[in-house]
């Protein structure tokens, strides 16, 4: 009975022992794997913020860029507006000289103003000239007629038929060469009449630049 009675107590403890150790071996498993998921979000945590820390970088390095590349502008722009050059060729004495560089490029199709200007700046004072018509479009290639944006050019084509004097229309394609805003002569075509005055036919192009589009802008940064 003695034996039998401590093979029951060995059997029992034993039984015990084998619970405990897998109740402990459980346990340390639970712990590991606990372990490793933190040390996996950490990790990721970190590298989150280390991509964080390398946009904050870049934003501060921008921001440095622009605020020299600003500094530059204002100092060539008052260097500009002390250019006597510019200075006699305002369009009106209240105007400021770096305005001529303005009016010089403009920044849309604005094909009334166009039309004025051509009509005031050119043809304007110049007796003895009749205009038969002015034609403005765009320009022909898809490149430039795509302009519209981002600081790309774009064209304005200008068709005049006139007849007049052949000193009068000579003084006006000279003031073609004098003009502040580029004025490219595709081609001329002229014919004269019985009575002396001459037919013309003037195609020219106008380049304008538009504004670049400046924005601030959001970045949405993951942990992916």
């Amino acid at each position: 009975m003695k034996k039998n009675n401590e093979i029951v107590k060995k059997t029992s403890l034993i039984e015990k022992v084998k619970k405990s150790v897998f109740i402990w071996v459980a346990l340390a498993s639970c712990v590991v794997a606990a372990s490793i998921m933190i040390l996996i979000v950490l990790f990721r945590i970190g590298m989150f913020n280390a991509k964080v820390s390398g946009e904050l970088n870049k934003t501060k390095d921008q921001l440095n860029e622009n605020k020299m590349a600003v500094k530059e502008l204002k100092s060539t722009l008052k260097q500009l507006n002390t250019d006597k050059n510019l200075g006699s060729i305002k369009s009106s004495e209240e105007a400021e000289p770096i305005q001529t560089i303005l009016d010089a490029l403009p920044t849309e199709d604005n094909r009334l103003a166009l039309g004025s200007s051509v009509q005031e700046k050119f043809l304007a004072g110049i007796d003895g000239i009749k205009v038969e018509s002015i034609n403005l479009s765009d320009s022909d290639t898809s490149s430039d007629s795509a302009a519209s944006t981002n600081g790309e050019f774009g064209m304005q084509n200008v068709s005049l038929s006139l007849s007049g004097d052949p000193d009068k229309i000579q003084d006006l394609l000279k003031r073609f060469e004098r003009s502040i805003r580029a004025v490219d002569i595709i081609s001329i075509g002229a014919t004269a009449s019985e009575t002396g005055q001459l037919n013309v036919q003037i195609n020219a192009s106008l380049p304008y630049l538009s504004p670049i589009d400046v924005q601030l802008k959001t970045k949405k940064i993951t942990d992916e």
